[in-house]
Order: C-alpha cells, then structure tokens, then sequence
C-alpha cells in the first residue's frame, strides 16, 4: 500500500507535466514486473510469496517512475523541493483535502455494501459478486488508462482561456473514455452465462449480476470525463457534495438490495449509476455555461 500511495503520487507529478509517454512506459514496465515477480513469488511460497512479489514490483516501479519524474523537471527547468509553505499548505486545504473527502465518500461506501452482502446473502454471493466486479476492472480498463490524462489537459485548457478547445477536448474525452467501455461491456453482458459457468456451478447463477455490472462499467465510463470537467473548473466543493451522494446512493441501494444476493448487490450499483449521472451531468452542463462563457457575457452578468 505504501508503494501503490508513492506510485500514484509520480504519477500525479508526471500527469501534471504531461509526460504520458513516460507514464505509459511506467504502466507497461509495472505490468511485466507483476507477471514476472507475483508469479514467481506464488510459485514459490504462496500467496506470501505473492505479497512479497507485490512489493518488489512497487519498489522498482517507485524507482522507475522517480528516474523519470527527475528528468522531466530537468527538462522543464524545474527544482525538487521537498520544502512545505504557507502557498503548499494553502493547495492542500482547498484541493487535495476535497479530493481525499471524494475518494473516501465512496471507498467506505463500496466497503460497507460488501459487507452488507457478506451479512445478508453469505460469502457465497460475495464470491460471486467479486467475480463480477473483477470483469468490471476489465470493462474500464481502456478507460482508466485515457482517464489519467484528462483532467491534466482539461485543467491545462482552463488556464488557457478557450472555451471553444475546452468544450472540443472535453468531447474527446467522452468519445475515447466511453467507447471503449461500450466495445467491451456488450460482450460480456451477452456472454455473461459462459462466463460465469467457466467459474464452476455455483457461479452460474450470477450470470445476471455481471450484465447488471456491465451497465454499471459504462455509466462510470460515462460520468470519468463529467467528474474531470467539474475538478478542472474549480468546483470543488460541489464536486465533494456530489461524491457524496454518490456513495449515499450506493449505500441505500445495497441496504435495500443486498438481500437478493450478488445481482442485487449489483444493481445497486447500477442505481449508484444512475443517480450520479442524472445529478453530475445536467450540473457539469450548467458548470460550463456559467464557467465558460465568453468575456463580454460575463462582465455583463457581473455588472448586472
């Protein structure tokens, strides 16, 4: 965990300075470590081994990414300075505090519905349910990947002051974000049952949760670019009110439907979906008008 935390971190540095090339060589150096170290370390002590693999792998991807965190600033004539001010600590109060708030309004809202599973329908369909959310990771892998360099250029966009190039890169987002999700998603709703039946017999019958979490995937695709454009448009407070109901709803959905083992469970993620997507876009939309509007309409509104 201490690896992933510095990991992420890098790659925040390496987002912010645009060096997605430098990021995709970290993904795909980090991604043949894990074959190469998780399975030699399985094969060797279990799943110990497996941890213990985990780690080697986080360590020299830590090493990878600083190595390239330092030429990049070299190149952009930037100093390292591990040095915290008055401005530092002002960044952290208004950014990065409402974004641990968002990410800990749902981490806990995920983690609390499982266990409601676990209470209410047995390990058994939790089980199941990790099956599905597994293929989830799967769905949204293409889209994870575009998702890390939206909000870099969409903020970068900001800055610029051209709503036409914001409201062009924003659409691009979109396309690249939510196509992909869609091409893989279909297929394995339709082919749901034979996936779960490669799982054993008593995976069959959570061929309905999967379709369930393929709708999921694609309404999380959908709103990645919408939560993007309300971060890079200063929204941050109501970027976190949003995240909360986003974790409220999904917690209210796994009470009610949690009973109904791993496909009620999923579709209280597909209710999450779709509260956050009829409360984040119709907002984003008006966050646009409002944000972006051109010189002379905003100096009216403001002398108005």
């Amino acid at each position: 965990m201490f690896f992933a935390a510095l990991n992420g971190s890098q790659v925040g540095a390496l987002s912010g300075l645009e060096a997605f090339k430098r990021i995709a060589y970290g993904n795909l150096f980090r991604g043949i470590a894990i074959i190469i170290f998780v399975s030699a370390g399985a094969a060797l002590r279990g799943i110990t081994g497996a941890l213990i693999g985990y780690i080697v792998v986080g360590a020299a991807t830590a090493v990878f990414y600083q190595i390239a965190v330092r030429r990049e600033c070299a190149l952009n004539a930037i100093r390292i300075s591990y040095r915290f001010s008055r401005t530092d600590l002002s960044i952290l109060s208004r950014f990065t505090l409402p974004v641990l708030i968002t990410t800990f309004s749902y981490t806990p809202a995920a983690w609390w519905s499982n266990v409601l599973l676990a209470r209410k329908s047995g390990f058994a369909e939790a089980g199941v349910f990790g099956v599905a959310l597994h293929w989830q990771m799967l769905i949204l892998f293409f889209t994870s990947a575009v998702a890390s360099i939206g909000l870099p250029m969409l903020s970068n966009l900001r800055a610029e002051q051209d709503p036409e190039k914001y409201k062009k890169c924003l659409g691009i987002n979109f396309l690249l974000t939510s196509a992909p999700a869609i091409a893989i998603a279909v297929p394995v709703a339709l082919g749901a049952p034979f996936i779960v039946h490669l799982y054993g017999q008593s995976f069959e019958h959570g061929a309905t949760a999967l379709m369930l979490i393929s709708v999921a995937a694609v309404l999380a695709a959908l709103n990645t670019p919408v939560g993007h454009a309300i971060w890079s448009l200063d929204a941050t407070v109501s970027g976190v009110l949003l995240a909360l109901v986003r974790g409220g709803a999904l917690v209210l959905a796994a009470y009610a439907f949690a009973g109904k083992g791993a496909t009620g469970l999923a579709g209280a993620y597909v209710v999450m979906g779709v509260v956050q997507t009829i409360t984040n876009i119709p907002f984003m939309m008006w966050l646009l008008r409002r944000r972006l509007a051109p010189a002379p309409i905003a100096e009216e509104a403001a002398l108005a």
